[in-house]
């Protein structure tokens, strides 16, 4: 394990990339059982992308609810104090989500 651990901080494990393929990485981790040998890592990681939500700094441009859907979540369990409207860009005027992301599971799941 130590090995893997050094190999995949050298792969580039950094805040500053923090993005939605780190937040995907890091829930795997979890999953696998293994996130707590990079604890330190991960909380960096969180925080990078919690700055990113607190400026309102999210990329207008995303089609799909999957990544910040992740990222809220993984904000949320490591408890970071997330507001639930990173999502108004994804909803209509009349609050409900937009009928293109019907096709979306994986963000609305």
């Amino acid at each position: 394990m130590h090995n893997l651990g050094q190999e995949i901080r050298e792969a580039g494990f950094e805040a500053e990339n923090a993005s939605e393929d780190y937040a995907e990485f890091i829930d795997n981790l979890r999953g696998l059982g293994i996130s707590y040998h990079f604890e330190n890592e991960i909380k960096r990681i969180f925080s990078v992308i919690n700055i990113k939500y607190s400026k309102n700094d999210q990329d207008s441009n995303i089609k799909d609810l999957y990544a910040p859907a992740l990222e809220f979540r993984l904000l949320r369990q490591h408890g970071f104090n997330v507001s639930e409207e990173i999502f108004d860009s994804f909803k209509n005027e009349k609050g409900e989500f937009k009928s293109r992301l019907c096709d979306d599971i994986e963000g609305l799941l």
